[in-house]
């Protein structure tokens, strides 16, 4: 049990996802089976290695914005610097 931010409790649950190597998830998605838990850590994972993707490759050190919009417009001007960039380097 633990309280969150307002002050309610909640219980968590560890699930063990038998893969090529062994995960310990905890959680608090009681409704869910351990696949899926592991499918949904596997996409934020991917999540996580895109971004860091981005701030190595892009040059991307921090998000100017903090609005939805804003973040994709820089995301978006990011990738097609580093497409263009690309093209120019193998052209030469």
């Amino acid at each position: 049990m633990f309280r969150t931010k307002t002050h309610q409790q909640s219980s968590l649950e560890m699930v063990n996802i038998e893969d090529m190597v062994p995960v310990h998830v905890v959680t608090n998605l009681w409704t869910e089976s351990a696949e899926t838990i592991a499918e949904i850590y596997r996409a934020r994972w991917q999540a996580e290695v895109f971004f860091r993707w981005i701030k190595q490759q892009l040059q991307v050190k921090q998000l100017m914005g903090t609005c939805k919009n804003s973040v994709y417009n820089q995301l978006y001007g990011a990738l097609i610097a580093y497409v263009l960039l690309r093209w120019l380097y193998q052209q030469t």
